[in-house]
């Protein structure tokens, strides 16, 4: 399953990068999910982030653990953000 967070971001270049190291931290510590790429739409999101995920649970719980420590870091600075989930056609139905 892919899961695409397109997101907004208010902070600095420099805050972003700092995200970008936590996600990648948090990414090295978790199974059932990688960061395919970053994706730069030109349409009213400024990024989309792209996984490869196991399970949607497995999502889930890699996206509260990436929130809290974006709160512990001050960085929590995407006032907008939405999931969208691609489901390979043979996992349909199962």
């Amino acid at each position: 399953m892919l899961a695409i967070v397109h997101l907004n971001w208010k902070g600095t270049e420099a805050e972003f990068g700092d995200v970008r190291n936590i996600v990648l931290d948090i990414l090295k510590k978790s199974e059932g999910i990688d960061l395919v790429g970053l994706y730069v739409p030109s349409n009213d999101w400024n990024y989309a982030a792209v996984y490869k995920v196991k399970s949607f649970s497995k999502f889930l719980e890699y996206q509260k653990i990436v929130r809290e420590k974006l709160k512990e870091h001050n960085l929590n600075k995407i006032p907008k953000r939405q999931l969208e989930l691609y489901v390979e056609p043979k996992a349909i139905g199962k």
